[in-house]
Protein backbone atom coordinates (compact mmCIF):
# COMPACT_ATOMS: atom_id res chain seq x y z
CA UNK A 1 0.00 0.00 0.00
CA UNK A 2 1.38 3.45 -0.85
CA UNK A 3 2.24 6.06 1.73
CA UNK A 4 -0.55 8.40 2.83
CA UNK A 5 0.29 12.09 2.44
CA UNK A 6 -1.64 15.27 3.23
CA UNK A 7 -2.38 18.27 1.02
CA UNK A 8 -1.69 21.82 2.19
CA UNK A 9 -5.32 21.94 3.39
CA UNK A 10 -4.94 18.64 5.26
CA UNK A 11 -6.77 16.30 2.88
CA UNK A 12 -5.24 12.81 3.01
CA UNK A 13 -4.36 10.96 -0.17
CA UNK A 14 -1.97 8.39 -1.53
CA UNK A 15 1.59 9.34 -2.49
CA UNK A 16 3.12 8.95 -5.94
CA UNK A 17 -0.14 9.70 -7.79
CA UNK A 18 -1.53 6.29 -6.83
CA UNK A 19 -4.86 6.01 -8.74
CA UNK A 20 -7.17 5.62 -5.74
CA UNK A 21 -8.90 8.39 -3.80
CA UNK A 22 -10.58 8.09 -0.42
CA UNK A 23 -12.42 10.02 2.23
CA UNK A 24 -13.18 9.18 5.85
CA UNK A 25 -15.80 10.64 8.16
CA UNK A 26 -16.79 9.77 11.69
CA UNK A 27 -19.39 10.73 14.24
CA UNK A 28 -19.24 9.31 17.74
CA UNK A 29 -18.70 5.53 17.30
CA UNK A 30 -19.63 5.46 13.61
CA UNK A 31 -17.24 5.74 10.68
CA UNK A 32 -17.70 6.00 6.91
CA UNK A 33 -15.09 5.32 4.25
CA UNK A 34 -15.46 5.83 0.51
CA UNK A 35 -12.82 4.73 -1.99
CA UNK A 36 -12.84 5.58 -5.70
CA UNK A 37 -10.70 4.89 -8.73
CA UNK A 38 -12.41 7.70 -10.69
CA UNK A 39 -11.18 10.83 -8.88
CA UNK A 40 -11.44 12.83 -5.68
CA UNK A 41 -14.21 11.88 -3.26
CA UNK A 42 -15.62 13.25 -0.04
CA UNK A 43 -17.95 11.76 2.54
CA UNK A 44 -19.69 13.16 5.58
CA UNK A 45 -21.51 11.27 8.31
CA UNK A 46 -23.59 12.73 11.15
CA UNK A 47 -26.14 11.50 13.65
CA UNK A 48 -29.51 13.17 13.26
CA UNK A 49 -29.72 14.78 16.67
CA UNK A 50 -31.13 17.90 18.23
CA UNK A 51 -28.74 20.72 19.01
CA UNK A 52 -29.72 23.98 20.63
CA UNK A 53 -28.10 26.01 17.87
CA UNK A 54 -28.96 24.10 14.68
CA UNK A 55 -31.19 26.88 13.33
CA UNK A 56 -28.56 29.51 14.14
CA UNK A 57 -25.96 27.39 12.37
CA UNK A 58 -28.24 26.99 9.34
CA UNK A 59 -28.74 30.77 9.23
CA UNK A 60 -24.97 31.28 9.33
CA UNK A 61 -23.87 28.77 6.69
CA UNK A 62 -26.79 27.77 4.43
CA UNK A 63 -27.39 29.41 1.05
CA UNK A 64 -30.80 30.84 0.20
CA UNK A 65 -31.59 27.68 -1.82
CA UNK A 66 -30.57 25.48 1.11
CA UNK A 67 -32.76 27.58 3.43
CA UNK A 68 -35.67 27.12 1.04
CA UNK A 69 -35.09 23.36 1.05
CA UNK A 70 -35.10 23.36 4.85
CA UNK A 71 -38.21 25.54 5.13
CA UNK A 72 -40.12 23.44 2.58
CA UNK A 73 -39.92 20.45 4.93
CA UNK A 74 -42.68 19.79 7.45
CA UNK A 75 -41.66 21.07 10.91
CA UNK A 76 -41.17 17.50 12.17
CA UNK A 77 -38.74 16.79 9.30
CA UNK A 78 -36.66 19.97 9.50
CA UNK A 79 -34.04 18.59 11.89
CA UNK A 80 -33.35 15.62 9.56
CA UNK A 81 -33.30 18.06 6.62
CA UNK A 82 -30.75 20.22 8.45
CA UNK A 83 -28.41 17.22 8.83
CA UNK A 84 -29.05 16.13 5.23
CA UNK A 85 -27.95 19.57 3.99
CA UNK A 86 -25.08 19.75 6.50
CA UNK A 87 -23.63 16.38 5.46
CA UNK A 88 -24.07 17.24 1.79
CA UNK A 89 -22.07 20.45 2.29
CA UNK A 90 -19.46 18.55 4.31
CA UNK A 91 -19.00 15.93 1.59
CA UNK A 92 -18.44 18.66 -1.00
CA UNK A 93 -15.88 20.42 1.22
CA UNK A 94 -14.01 17.15 1.73
CA UNK A 95 -14.11 16.22 -1.96
CA UNK A 96 -12.61 19.59 -2.86
CA UNK A 97 -10.00 19.33 -0.12
CA UNK A 98 -11.17 22.68 1.24
CA UNK A 99 -11.02 24.05 4.77
CA UNK A 100 -14.08 23.58 6.98
CA UNK A 101 -14.66 27.34 7.17
CA UNK A 102 -15.27 27.29 3.40
CA UNK A 103 -18.54 25.42 4.00
CA UNK A 104 -20.25 28.84 3.98
CA UNK A 105 -19.32 29.48 0.34
CA UNK A 106 -20.66 26.14 -0.91
CA UNK A 107 -24.21 25.96 -2.22
CA UNK A 108 -24.98 22.25 -2.07
CA UNK A 109 -28.33 22.90 -3.77
CA UNK A 110 -26.49 23.85 -7.00
CA UNK A 111 -26.73 20.28 -8.25
CA UNK A 112 -25.09 21.04 -11.61
CA UNK A 113 -21.84 21.84 -9.80
CA UNK A 114 -21.56 18.68 -7.69
CA UNK A 115 -22.16 14.96 -7.91
CA UNK A 116 -23.61 14.31 -4.47
CA UNK A 117 -25.68 11.39 -3.28
CA UNK A 118 -27.19 10.80 0.15
CA UNK A 119 -28.68 8.08 2.27
CA UNK A 120 -30.27 7.99 5.70
CA UNK A 121 -29.66 4.83 7.71
CA UNK A 122 -31.64 4.80 10.95
CA UNK A 123 -30.46 8.00 12.69
CA UNK A 124 -27.37 8.44 10.49
CA UNK A 125 -27.18 10.92 7.64
CA UNK A 126 -24.52 9.99 5.08
CA UNK A 127 -23.49 11.99 2.00
CA UNK A 128 -20.85 11.37 -0.64
CA UNK A 129 -19.47 13.73 -3.27
CA UNK A 130 -17.78 11.95 -6.16
CA UNK A 131 -15.91 12.87 -9.34
CA UNK A 132 -18.49 10.98 -11.41
CA UNK A 133 -22.17 10.28 -10.69
CA UNK A 134 -22.72 7.67 -7.99
CA UNK A 135 -26.01 6.57 -6.45
CA UNK A 136 -25.60 6.02 -2.72
CA UNK A 137 -28.14 3.38 -1.76
CA UNK A 138 -28.57 0.90 1.05
CA UNK A 139 -27.02 -1.72 -1.26
CA UNK A 140 -23.88 0.44 -1.64
CA UNK A 141 -23.38 0.52 2.13
CA UNK A 142 -21.58 -2.71 2.91
CA UNK A 143 -22.17 -2.88 6.65
CA UNK A 144 -23.81 -0.68 9.19
CA UNK A 145 -24.01 -1.95 12.75
CA UNK A 146 -24.92 -0.24 15.99
CA UNK A 147 -22.69 -0.39 19.08
CA UNK A 148 -24.15 -3.75 20.10
CA UNK A 149 -23.30 -5.21 16.69
CA UNK A 150 -26.92 -5.34 15.55
CA UNK A 151 -27.35 -4.53 11.86
CA UNK A 152 -29.37 -1.39 11.12
CA UNK A 153 -31.76 -1.04 8.19
CA UNK A 154 -31.02 1.50 5.45
CA UNK A 155 -33.55 3.99 4.12
CA UNK A 156 -32.24 5.82 1.00
CA UNK A 157 -33.39 9.41 0.50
Amino acid sequence: MPEIIYSEQGKPGFADHYPLWFSVSHCEDDIALIVSDEGDVGCSLEHIRAQDNWRTLANAVFSSAEHAELENEAPDNQLAAFWRIWTRKGAIVKQRGAHSWQIVSIDSAAHALHSVSQCQIASLSLAVCTATPFALTAAAVHSVNDASGEKLSAHPQ
